[in-house]
């Protein structure tokens, strides 16, 4: 493969091109409040935008695009999919295009039932601001309006920097649908395998919420049976396969996917 950001892009249109083919052509948003979110993204320091993905074009941007990502809205009105794909660090730059195969093969292998509470959430992707700040972020999308096949027809991102909260270098992608959003994929790009379970196991998840309880190990392990070593186990395993620093900041990754 020619690894350069202009073969990259034609790569992504192409993908993006095949996910989008059986979409409808209905022109519609949703209404929603500028100020609302530019509110909202201020507070929580994430970046929002809306995006059509017939055009890849941006709807809205939230202001503190600068303030993330050296970007403003008026400096960049086309700001979206395929300038976020550009904004791609050098030794990540094949993660749009293995994203984008992976979402389109999840996709094919799950059926209209099943096509609800549609969630992705990427952790770790290396980016690079217009300043050449190299930045990991976690990046949310989820549907705004859809069509009656239930495909989207414009898509809400959400981007944090978390380069505070990760130690690896890899990235990891969880595709969350169906009913409660209780069906899970994930893919490792460390693996570069595709998984039809979530990122932890039950056991893991179990020994998540007690920390989130205020337990320690000694305190986890006597609730759930299981030996000292064993959870010193399972927690280095959750971090490992993760990327975390730490508990605290695999906590507050978990609880904004809705692992736990």
């Amino acid at each position: 493969m020619d690894i350069n950001r202009e073969n990259i892009l034609n790569q992504a249109k192409s993908i993006w091109k095949e996910i989008t083919e059986n979409h409808s052509e209905q022109n519609v948003i949703s209404s929603y409040d500028e100020e609302a979110l530019n509110l909202l993204s201020k507070n929580t320091h994430t970046v929002i935008a809306i995006i059509g993905l017939k055009n890849y074009q941006k709807l809205f941007i939230s202001q503190n695009v600068r303030e993330v990502l050296g970007y403003t809205a008026e400096d960049e009105p086309h700001l979206g999919i395929l300038q976020y794909i550009q904004m791609m660090a050098f030794d990540h730059i094949l993660f749009p295009i293995t994203a984008g195969r992976w979402y389109l093969k999840c996709l094919k292998e799950i059926s209209f039932e099943e096509k609800i509470n549609q969630r992705i959430d990427f952790v770790g992707a290396k980016m690079k601001t217009r300043q050449g700040k190299v930045i990991k972020v976690f990046i949310q999308t989820t549907h705004l309006d859809e069509d009656d096949k239930r495909n989207p027809i414009n898509i809400i991102n959400t981007l944090q920097n978390v380069s505070h909260l990760m130690k690896d270098d890899f990235w990891w992608m969880r595709f969350s649908y169906g009913e409660n959003s209780s069906k899970v994929k994930y893919y490792h790009s460390d693996s570069g395998k595709s998984f039809d379970c979530d990122i932890l196991s039950d056991r893991e998840k179990d020994i998540l919420r007690l920390v989130q309880d205020g337990l320690d190990s000694q305190e986890i392990a006597d609730k759930l049976f299981l030996s000292l070593a064993t959870v010193h186990t399972h927690r280095r395993n959750m971090l490992a396969r993760t990327g975390m620093k730490d508990m605290t900041a695999l906590l507050q990754i978990a609880i904004s996917i809705g692992m736990i």
